[in-house]
């Protein structure tokens, strides 16, 4: 057992040692060269044709419109096929703006976005948006990796606002494609 993976426990003045199976979990929670990112996969199903769903992806200066907690997403550089925006999101359950700086880049023939964080910011997304056709109509996936630089006592509180945020937006997208969808 690596001696790193033995968690103090004061309460008990002793040690409790990690499951066996910890380096197994370890590998999947691990990215980024060893640092804990937790990742987030959800979807949701759209009614309105692919193409609609993809065109709300990449109506960035407006998401403060229809995303929840978003306050703003200002385009700092455009240079096709990635841009790069300043975000500020207000934190569901703590009301605290979080500020960061992304590049997205868009990949037309996948219908995918992928984003990534610049600089050390308070919350670092890294992930996609992944639209699907389907029968029905459309999915869209989110697949985010993410890091909270908060103290160990808040992890549990970030991990729920990221969450609560990722899940909040996939419906802000579904509503406004939904809505566009009627329009066209």
């Amino acid at each position: 057992m690596h001696p790193s993976l033995i968690v103090p426990c004061h309460w008990f003045d002793s040690f409790i040692l990690p499951p066996a199976d910890l380096p197994a979990v370890w590998g999947i929670l691990t990215r980024n060269g060893g640092d804990i990112m937790p990742r987030i996969e959800k979807q949701v199903a759209v009614n309105a044709a692919p193409e609609r769903v993809f065109q709300t992806l990449q109506q960035f200066e407006t998401f403060d419109q229809f995303l929840p907690h978003v306050k703003s997403v200002q385009v700092v550089v455009q240079s096709l096929p990635t841009t790069v925006l300043d975000w500020v999101v207000v934190a569901p359950g703590v009301g605290v703006e979080v500020r960061w700086r992304s590049h997205q880049t868009v990949h037309p023939d996948e219908q995918r976005i992928t984003f990534r964080p610049e600089g050390d910011s308070l919350v670092q997304l890294t992930g996609e948006w992944r639209v699907q056709a389907t029968e029905a109509g459309t999915t869209l996936h989110a697949i985010i990796d993410y890091e909270a630089k908060v103290p160990p006592i808040f992890a549990a509180v970030a991990q729920k606002a990221v969450n609560d945020i990722i899940e909040s937006w996939l419906n802000g997208f579904k509503q406004r494609a939904e809505a566009l969808h009627g329009e066209g």
